[in-house]
């Protein structure tokens, strides 16, 4: 439980690994100025450790001074050497992912389907990738329709064939309307190799209201998959913590690639 409660917040490991070094406690305004985050930002740090049974406090006047509990100068160090060593080994944008999670659960703002696609992006393909089977490669294909540009977040396969991948984050019937618009437009891309597309149609609320079903978006997406051009979809509701999630996104990720070895081998 404190491996993942670490991993989630680096800086509360950091925090608490620096007051077993202190002789004496620090409140959350000197600990804030330690580390350079805002004083709100670590006293809602230090209230969660404390809590969790992490940290205790003693009042002085009008401060709380923070300690760490009794105890965990034995067992944190080996603890805090796992979950960085675990930290070393996740790319630079997981780790931001992280980050953006954590910042987006202690101010609760939601993001906007352009945002969250920009923000998981990355590491979605960079799961994709890592999850290949032997034989498939990344590949480089394009075409142009009334002189724009046709652009897929991802094309993968052999030297013969290729099947793109498309990433769309759904709260509205529009956002649906223009992924079916889009399919429609890779017409072109087919002279040139690609077999398919493999769609991620990920369905989040929009105010707290969801709009759209997943079995009708499904449904929708099939009349669009023929024998000479396949559209494999994957539909599902999700929530702004699952697409912050790195291990949401490597599920995601397999079942894209196993898609692909259907398409392929079909």
């Amino acid at each position: 439980m404190l491996e993942t409660y670490f991993l989630e917040r680096p800086l509360a490991l950091t925090v608490i690994l620096f007051l077993l070094r202190q002789e004496r406690g620090m409140t959350a305004t000197d600990l804030a100025e330690e580390f350079g985050v805002s004083v709100p930002t670590m006293y809602r740090l230090t209230m969660d450790m404390q809590r969790l049974g992490l940290l205790g406090s003693e009042r002085l006047g009008r401060k709380n001074i923070f300690t760490p509990k009794t105890g965990l100068s034995g067992i944190l160090p080996q603890i805090a050497e796992h979950v960085q060593s675990l930290l070393r080994k996740r790319p630079p944008i997981e780790q931001k992912l992280i980050v953006a999670k954590k910042i987006l659960t202690e101010y609760p703002v939601p993001l906007s389907p352009k945002a969250s696609q920009l923000l998981i992006a990355s590491v979605f393909k960079h799961k994709v990738l890592d999850n290949l089977s032997p034989g498939l490669r990344k590949r480089r294909i394009s075409g142009r329709v009334l002189d724009e540009r046709l652009r897929l977040d991802m094309v993968v396969g052999t030297d013969d064939m290729a099947v793109g991948i498309e990433l769309r984050m759904l709260e509205v019937p529009r956002h649906v309307h223009d992924l079916l618009g889009f399919i429609g437009s890779l017409t072109p891309l087919r002279s040139v190799g690609l077999r398919g597309v493999i769609v991620v149609g990920l369905i989040s609320s929009l105010q707290g209201r969801l709009f759209l079903d997943p079995g009708v978006v499904k449904d929708l997406l099939r009349f669009q998959d023929k024998p000479e051009f396949r559209v494999i979809s994957i539909v599902e509701y999700v929530t702004q913590s699952d697409v912050l999630s790195p291990e949401f996104l490597e599920r995601i990720a397999k079942d894209a690639v196993e898609k692909i070895r259907e398409v392929i081998e079909n």
